[in-house]
């Protein structure tokens, strides 16, 4: 017999301070089967990490200096197995000086997958499912995946899956 697991152990953490990225991302990844919670600051999202959680989705711009070294601290804390996963909201750099800097941050925070928008739900719902897929908590509807395929970060879809 297995033991269950808390649900915020196994949650996508969400934290993308402008627009309605975070409620977007979080509904597809509900809908996908994720179990998900919404961060409102960065302060918030390194305490549930340290807390435990499945992984975390987060824009590039919320990676202020503050908190990339408040999720180090975390992060050199946790055990030599663990690899925790960042999945990034990117915009497209237009310098070798931005791709470089933004690099570093990522080689920091260790096990990161950036997705450059605009970004298709699908591949954001596979990046997620790839960064920890032992922590799905259900398996997604067959309808999502018809919807989730016809559907692209950036601009409407017509399910109101626009992110």
């Amino acid at each position: 017999m297995t033991a269950e697991r808390d649900p915020a152990e196994t949650a996508i953490l969400v934290l993308t301070p402008s627009g309605r990225d975070a409620s977007l991302a979080a509904g597809a990844l509900r809908r996908a089967g994720f179990g998900v919670i919404v961060c409102r600051d960065g302060d918030e999202l390194v305490t549930r990490i340290a807390a435990g959680a499945g992984a975390a989705l987060l824009a590039e711009e919320a990676l202020t200096s503050e908190v990339v070294a408040r999720l180090l601290e975390i992060l050199t804390e946790q055990r030599p197995w663990s690899d925790f996963p960042f999945l990034i909201f990117t915009e497209r750099t237009a310098t070798a000086r931005e791709n470089r800097l933004a690099l570093e941050t990522f080689d920091v925070l260790g096990n990161v997958t950036a997705l450059e928008r605009p970004l298709h739900i699908l591949t954001m719902i596979s990046a997620a499912r790839a960064a920890n897929p032992r922590r799905r908590l259900k398996a997604p509807s067959p309808r999502s995946g018809i919807i989730l395929n016809r559907c692209f970060i950036g601009r409407s879809c017509g399910h109101g899956m626009e992110i």
